[in-house]
């Protein structure tokens, strides 16, 4: 199981609160692809600081965990919950930006759009909000990376597409070589859609130090020229995940979030192209939402002032002034105006926020019913959202939000459930 673990030392979220937990969830990634197939119970906190193992059991007037030798919990002596792992599903966009909210909520996704008022934000479970900017402490990448480059191929003829209008559409008779830019410790990763045609694909990951690892896409998915092959991944129609890290002499292939291996280099400095050459007559291959990410040193945020938005630089400077607009490629401030790319900032933070504002959902202390922590993608810290259940089954969670409204979180992507102290 080591294999498939990868460590995520996110700081800003111990600034935010919850640390001990929400870092145990996020630090490692990848392990659920290694469960065996029958079910394990859920894992109950009580407020004396007991493990239970059972079953957390809802109805609308209200929630207790049924343990295995078939003892109530009640509810305000619950803690919290924890569910089994499971893999996380393919994210529906780009996993750029944290959107976050108040004591430390937060949800990911990719900034379609900031105006003066509003924030028009995509997340990964495939929903498109638009929130007025006052309820926004502000937006950021992940904590450990930063962006460097991105191709989202608006350019390409293909109709399937999971960052904008179209995809780059790739034919048996079309090999295709993308020039990237060369970092010591990154993380590229991309979108694969499988027609499941005849024939098969393969691309690598050039590296002229190295033999290139390659991703074979066929009736499986798997690894080559990975000496410490893990797993494959059986080939299915449709949009996959497919992500290579390299950090600290190691190089990780993972396609929707399961490791297929690894290898061991020395000093690394990334891939210089990816090529994708097919491999039958047939064969149809579509990318989309390729990104490139550097791995940075976390930092704790910085304090805000009152009345002005700022951005937080990759050094970590402050940067004060009016924020006009800004999209997941750039930042557009008011004064002057002057225009950033996010390959030089950490986040963007709106006026009269701070980063410690109380409450959940909303201004004002709001009351919450549960606290959800949820996988948004893989390779990414967990979500965390807090207001009302409406609805919880085998299938989904549903979750009346004062800011995001109804939303709906597929079960199979929930970690933890947490309860306020009655």
């Amino acid at each position: 199981m080591g294999l498939q673990f990868r460590q995520f030392l996110s700081i800003a979220w111990l600034f935010l609160g919850d640390a001990s937990c929400c870092a145990a969830e996020s630090a490692f990634r990848g392990s659920q692809a290694t469960l065996a197939a029958s079910p394990t119970p859920d894992e109950a906190l009580t407020r004396r600081g007991e493990k239970r193992f059972g079953t957390l059991q809802w109805s609308k007037s209200g929630y207790s965990f049924l343990d295995e030798k078939q003892k109530t919990i009640a509810l305000k002596d619950l803690h919290s919950v924890r569910f089994q792992s499971r893999r996380t599903p393919v994210p529906k966009c780009r996993p750029l930006h944290h959107l976050l909210l108040s004591d430390g909520q937060r949800t990911t996704g990719e900034l379609m759009q900031l105006t003066k008022e509003a924030i028009h934000f995509r997340t990964t479970l495939g929903r498109t909000l638009k929130i007025a900017r006052k309820d926004s402490l502000g937006i950021v990448q992940s904590d450990s990376w930063l962006a460097v480059f991105q191709e989202d191929f608006e350019n390409g003829k293909g109709d399937e597409s999971i960052s904008g209008k179209s995809s780059l559409q790739l034919s048996s008779a079309q090999p295709f070589t993308l020039t990237l830019p060369r970092w010591k410790e990154g993380r590229l990763s991309f979108f694969f859609y499988d027609e499941k045609e005849d024939g098969a694909w393969e691309i690598r990951f050039v590296d002229v130090a190295h033999p290139p690892v390659r991703l074979l896409l066929g009736e499986a998915y798997r690894g080559a020229e990975l000496p410490l092959s893990a797993a494959t991944v059986r080939g299915s129609p449709g949009w996959h995940y497919a992500q290579l890290e390299w950090t600290e002499g190691v190089a990780r292939l993972f396609v929707d979030d399961q490791l297929l291996g690894e290898t061991r280099r020395g000093a690394i400095d990334g891939p210089t192209a990816l090529e994708c050459r097919s491999k039958g007559a047939k064969k149809t291959l579509h990318l989309d939402g390729l990104v490139l990410a550097k791995r940075i040193a976390p930092m704790i945020w910085p304090p805000a002032e009152d009345g002005q938005d700022w951005l937080w630089s990759e050094s970590g400077d402050q940067l004060f002034g009016n924020i006009a607009a800004a999209d997941a490629d750039k930042i557009v401030l008011q004064a002057s105006p002057r225009v950033f790319t996010w390959t030089t900032q950490r986040g963007l933070f709106f006026a009269g926020k701070s980063l410690s504002t109380p409450g959940v959902g909303g201004e004002g202390g709001a009351e919450y019913a549960v606290k959800v922590y949820f996988r948004s993608a893989p390779g990414w810290p967990d979500d965390v959202l807090a207001g009302q259940v409406t609805e919880f089954s085998a299938s989904r969670l549903q979750l009346r939000h004062t800011v995001l409204g109804e939303v709906e979180i597929p079960r199979e992507c929930l970690t933890r459930l947490e309860f306020p102290k009655r």
